[in-house]
């Protein structure tokens, strides 16, 4: 079931990137042998997919021309350097990078990216001819000149395309990828439907690849290592996310160094055998699962059986259509159009919908590799944007209890005159100093009564640098130069160990360093006011 869908999956993308056939049966035979050797994940496909099969024909476009020597020599070049970053980094224990591309960002490219590459197959679809280098939108805008058709090719295009979505709805247990491309070029084939115009795949070369790795030199190594390392980054995250969602329950959960080492060397492994670049690919992976894998031993069949269509069955492809590899393509990425995430993301975090937005109208309007970029520029940005302008609360007590709530969120907290309690929800660190030293001078001028103490609550603050230590410094200065006493409460030991380290506690006073907030305020009234009536509360 698994190398009914990972065939024609190879050879269709192997056309996304502009290549031959095989190129795409070569990985989808390799990969997997190789990435079984480190990879964690027993259901995860390794073989070429749809986001890295554009992202390499993106990256190689302006070295040479689609279908030349050359042009496949790039692809093969960049193969490796992708294998090579990602081996690179699970080595070196890299594993955490994938955590930089949020799943509001993903989301955005991919949906944006399967437009895309929906529209560059209209033309192999419906057989008409299209201007090289022509925008998604160009494309998409072909369909208005129906005339232009070359109509057996649409027959065959548009009915393979309907034929997959019926029978994903009406049969979803069978191999209808496999069924579809056979059966066209059985009809393509007898009919001698390739002499009216209908464009095939043409011969496969029949047996394995053989070795032939190639070291590229410093030039191609500077011009291709950029768009390798983001396909590097992207391919990671879209294969943890697969073997993520189709783990099987019980099993050991993936190790993300495991992982890219085990990705990376399987992209190695393909480009040292004539292969198209891979991934772990979501659909197939799916069917993998869906099927009652078990361990690794299924890719290592499903490749295997790659391995014998190239030996022995590569004569039946000849003469499939190439607008039926459009439909399977064009099929294969609607999924990734997800419409739900953004509705999803309006209801939960209008921020994170932004992002996701952002990135799509990059990578439709910009470009797929500065898509990618914007949309991961634009997440870091946001991240330092809530880092310097954290969320703040100034605190009240809940009636009858020692728990202190944000008092705009809790109108029955109370408040103590002449103490201000404020917790910052973030790290203290030099991003953020300028903000808390004025939201303090903002809450002090908006106190009713004079202050005499200011309490922080430290329990959102996980870190501590030197320049928050200065800040801190300064801050406990000129409170006591005003005969204002600060206090510190909920301290993490973290923090404690960076200010004790720099004489902050004995600067601040042990005596003003408090395990809640409770304490320092009843420290606070003890010392000043014993009498004090608090606001909302009588103590007659």
């Amino acid at each position: 079931m698994t190398a009914a869908v990972l065939i024609p999956q190879a050879m269709a993308y192997a056309q996304l990137a502009g290549l031959p056939p095989q190129v795409g049966l070569y990985a989808a035979m390799v990969a997997p042998f190789a990435y079984a050797l480190i990879g964690t994940s027993p259901v995860l496909i390794v073989a070429p997919a749809a986001l890295d099969s554009l992202l390499v024909a993106t990256a190689i476009g302006g070295f040479a021309l689609a279908g030349s020597p050359a042009y496949l020599t790039a692809a093969l070049t960049l193969g490796l350097l992708i294998g090579v970053v990602q081996l690179a980094l699970g080595l070196l224990g890299g594993g955490f990078l994938v955590n930089f591309l949020s799943r509001p960002v993903l989301s955005g490219f991919t949906s944006a990216a399967a437009i895309v590459i929906a529209a560059q197959q209209i033309p192999a679809l419906l057989g008409v001819k299209a201007t090289p280098g022509a925008e998604w939108w160009q494309l998409v805008a072909l369909l208005a000149s129906p005339g232009a058709f070359h109509a057996i090719t649409a027959m065959l295009g548009i009915g393979a395309f309907a034929a997959l979505i019926a029978g994903r709805r009406l049969a979803p247990k069978l191999p209808w990828v496999i069924v579809v491309l056979l059966l066209t070029a059985a009809i393509v084939g007898l009919g001698a439907l390739g002499e009216t115009g209908v464009a095939v795949v043409g011969n496969i070369p029949a047996g394995f690849p053989s070795f032939a790795l190639a070291v590229p030199d410093l030039d191609t190594i500077k011009a291709l290592l950029p768009a390798a390392a983001m396909i590097a980054f992207v391919s990671l995250t879209e294969g943890v996310s697969a073997a993520t969602a189709c783990r099987i329950g019980g099993t050991r959960p993936l190790r993300p160094n495991r992982e890219f080492a085990g990705v990376g060397l399987a992209n190695i492994a393909s480009a040292s055998f004539g292969g198209l670049a891979v991934a772990g690919g979501l659909s197939r992976t799916a069917v993998n699962w869906r099927a009652g894998a078990q361990s690794k031993l299924a890719s290592l069949t499903a490749a295997t059986i790659v391995a014998a269509v190239l030996l022995w069955f590569s004569g039946l492809f000849t003469m499939a259509p190439r607008a039926v590899l459009a439909a399977i393509i064009m099929v294969s990425v609607g999924s990734l159009i997800d419409v739900n995430e953004i509705r999803r993301l309006f209801r939960i975090k209008r921020a994170d919908m932004w992002l996701a937005l952002i990135t799509a109208a990059a990578t439709l309007s910009i470009g797929i590799l500065e898509g990618i970029a914007t949309g991961i520029a634009a997440s870091m940005l946001w991240l330092i944007v809530r880092t310097t302008q954290p969320h703040t609360a100034v605190l009240g007590r809940l009636p009858g209890k020692t728990e202190y709530r944000n008092i705009r969120n809790y109108a029955q907290a109370i408040t103590f005159p002449g103490i201000l309690i404020l917790r910052m929800d973030a790290q203290f660190y030099f991003g953020n100093i300028a903000f808390l030293k004025d939201k303090l001078r903002q809450c002090e001028v908006e106190q009713a009564a004079a202050l005499h103490t200011v309490i922080l609550d430290a329990s959102g603050m996980n870190q501590l640098d030197s320049s928050a230590v200065a800040a801190l410094e300064e801050i406990n200065a000129d409170y006591r130069s005003r005969g204002i006493q600060l206090k510190l409460a909920n301290l993490k030991v973290p923090v404690r160990t960076v200010m004790q380290a720099a004489g902050l506690i004995d600067a601040i006073d042990p005596n003003n360093i408090h395990l809640c907030v409770h304490d320092a305020v009843e420290d606070a009234l003890q010392q000043k006011r014993p009498t004090t009536k608090l606001k909302g509360e009588s103590h007659a």
